[in-house]
This record gives C-alpha cells, structure tokens and sequence, in this order.
C-alpha cells in the first residue's frame, strides 16, 4: 500500500513516482470462481451498454450467463474458447484503440479481457487487485473488433 494509505489506483500521485505497479495476487484469478463488479462500468456509452440490448430475452440470458459461469473457475472456463470466448484485449486491434480513456489512468494499466455473454455479445472489461471482474462494457454486436 503506497504511503497515502490508499491502494494504487485511489491514488492522486502519478504512476512515475509510484515504484511498483499493482501486480494481481499470486494464485490470480485462474483459480478462482468468477466474481463480478459493476463499479465500472460505463452505462451512457454510445456503443457498448445495455441500451444496445432491446430485446428483453437478451437480457435475461446475459444475466443466466452471468451466473452460470459463477458455477467454473476461470481456469476452466479459458479453454473452452469455443462456449466462452474468454481472451485478453490487445486495443489497438479494436475499433478502440485507445481502451478504456473514461477510467481513470491506475485502472487502464490493467490488461483488458473478453468473453461471450449470448450469440455476438461481449463482455469487456479487466481484473481488478482483488481478481474480480470489473464489467466495463457490453458489447451487443461484437464491434469491438472489425470485421476481417
């Protein structure tokens, strides 16, 4: 913890004077269950919200998928690419390449991830420093990445 008292990413200091970056704690959350958090996420965002879901099924299957992945733990559910699509992000492949420019600069330094949620819809987002999810994004179409 940084001489604040704050953990790094509450921290006004800027990263040069910080020595040591957050790294994630040692098991990582392969070994874990998924836990997810919304503390983040970006609700007003003109392509990747929930108001891109108009069908009421959609978001009652988002939701199921939500939970039933809390039932595996992300070593299980990686390689099973063809069920879950779970992989990081490299942005600057994405229609997004500068990631996440609303957080704030502690919270970009953590690597960005995916998986299927229903049909084309992404979730997107990163593990924080106690290994949960922070959904940020919903991506519906799978806009994320153009089209090959």
């Amino acid at each position: 913890m940084p001489k604040s008292g704050k953990f790094l990413f509450f921290t006004k200091e800027p990263l040069k004077k910080i020595k040591h970056k957050f790294k994630p704690k040692e098991a990582g959350f392969y070994n874990r269950y998924p836990g997810f958090s919304f503390k983040h996420y970006e609700h007003n965002h003109r392509t990747y919200s929930v108001k891109c879901i108009c069908d009421i099924n959609d978001f009652y299957t988002m939701f199921e998928k939500l939970r039933s992945m809390s039932g595996f733990k992300w070593k299980d559910i990686k390689p099973a690419s063809h069920t879950f699509h779970f992989h990081p992000i490299e942005w600057k492949e994405t229609t997004e390449p500068q990631g996440f420019k609303h957080l704030p600069i502690e919270l970009r330094e953590f690597p960005p991830w995916q998986f299927k949620l229903f049909k084309e819809c992404r979730a997107i987002g990163f593990f924080n420093q106690d290994n949960i999810f922070e959904l940020v994004w919903i991506d519906r179409e799978h806009k994320i990445y153009p089209h090959q």
